[in-house]
């Protein structure tokens, strides 16, 4: 991934998965925005579908309008918290089956 920010090529250089979803859960959530499609060949590359998931539903939900009281709708919001919990499932599923 020459040429991608360093902190996605350190995406594309983790080993499992759950290391993976540390990460997508503490990266800036700028970056699912600017560096999507970055975010989406690395994912892609280490075939971590529930990251792919997570990262897909969190975009939307930052690009998505607004309530008058600056909070998302409820159907954005619910889905980037059910992606969280697939996220976790999906790490918690490879630490069990290793």
């Amino acid at each position: 991934m020459t040429g991608a920010n360093p902190i996605i090529e350190e995406l594309g250089r983790m080993a499992s998965d759950r290391e993976r979803a540390e990460w997508l859960l503490t990266c800036p959530l700028y970056f699912f925005v600017s560096e999507y499609e970055a975010l989406r060949v690395a994912l892609l590359s280490s075939r971590f579908r529930a990251g792919l998931d997570y990262v897909n539903h969190e975009r939307a939900g930052l690009m998505a309008r607004r309530l008058p009281d600056g909070l998302l709708p409820q159907g954005p919001m619910l889905s980037v918290h059910m992606a969280r919990l697939d996220l976790a499932i999906a790490v918690r599923r490879q630490k069990e089956d290793s």
